[in-house]
């Protein structure tokens, strides 16, 4: 599932490429995955576009906004207007799943929506799997995190609000609690999944299976700074690519060559020159360096 920096770079290049146009028409293929209907649309202007952990929220000039999530295989593709001969692989722009529809004729069978846009150009919603969704809200209620989706989310990594005091204070409740699903806890920071918590823990020199108990205050701040350095390692080469991730422009991230244990078990640590190790914790395969990190 896209993290914190994926789904950050298609916020981002959606903000280029759709905001301040006006949906004119929209098409519902799966009512499972597409919650709401064209009326609700339909003549609205994009007036913003916003990440809130690994939602998407598009406002719209109405009352309402609307929050969409690509859960594992959730993908966006925006389409210029012109000639349909190349599919316009060369101007297709947006992110998410690797699906080959990338590269094919659109709509596809796996096509749960489309946006029809003012100056001719589309926005395609395809899902393979079905687990992602759009779903509809009042604007306000989602500015505001009164949605169920949002009410729970904790605070943002890069927010002011992200501190050792903060995480120190939370971590109060779960003594027990692994420190690595501790930072993958949505209610606690929104945004941090698998990958970003092995190698900001990694950065951190604290080893995944330590509980929450024994972690001190100056570890709290490095597990912040750490866990920063990651994801920003992910927004700055246009995120991973693991099994179910293009940037923004269609292609594969590159952020996986820089990683430092996620998915290197058995391989060298650039650190020491030791072993990485993996574990599975929560169901999912958790990397570290024994060395390096205690």
């Amino acid at each position: 599932m896209p993290e914190l920096p994926e789904v950050q770079i298609i916020v981002d290049v959606l903000k280029k490429k759709i905001v301040g146009k006006k949906i004119v028409d929209f098409s519902s293929m799966d009512k499972k995955v597409i919650q709401f209907e064209k009326e609700d649309v339909a003549g609205k202007k994009i007036e913003s576009i916003e990440r809130y952990a690994k939602i998407i929220a598009i406002n719209l000039s109405s009352d309402k906004s609307l929050l969409i999530h690509l859960k594992m295989t959730g993908q966006f593709i925006w389409e210029p207007s012109g000639d349909k001969k190349d599919y316009n692989l060369k101007n297709r722009i947006a992110g998410g799943h690797p699906d080959k529809a990338w590269f094919g004729k659109l709509p596809t069978k796996h096509t749960r929506g489309v946006f029809d846009l003012s100056d001719g150009s589309k926005l395609y919603f395809n899902d393979v799997r079905r687990f992602g969704w759009i779903k509809i809200y009042p604007k306000q209620e989602v500015k505001n995190r009164q949605v169920k989706e949002l009410e729970k989310l904790g605070v943002e990594p890069f927010a002011k609000e992200f501190t050792s005091a903060y995480l120190s204070e939370q971590a109060k409740k779960f003594p027990n609690k692994y420190v690595k699903m501790y930072l993958m806890d949505q209610a606690i920071i929104a945004g941090i999944g698998n990958i970003y918590a092995n190698e900001g823990l990694y950065f951190s020199g604290i080893r995944p299976t330590r509980k929450l108990k024994n972690i001190k205050k100056l570890e709290w701040d490095k597990i912040i700074k750490s866990t920063q350095k990651a994801l920003r390692i992910g927004l700055k080469y246009g995120g991973t690519s693991d099994d179910n991730y293009v940037n923004a422009d269609g292609v594969a991230g590159s952020a996986q060559e820089h990683l430092k244990v996620y998915r290197r078990e058995g391989e060298k640590c650039f650190g020491c020159g030791g072993e990485v190790k993996r574990v599975k914790m929560g169901g999912r395969g958790t990397f570290f360096c024994p060395k390096c990190q205690s």
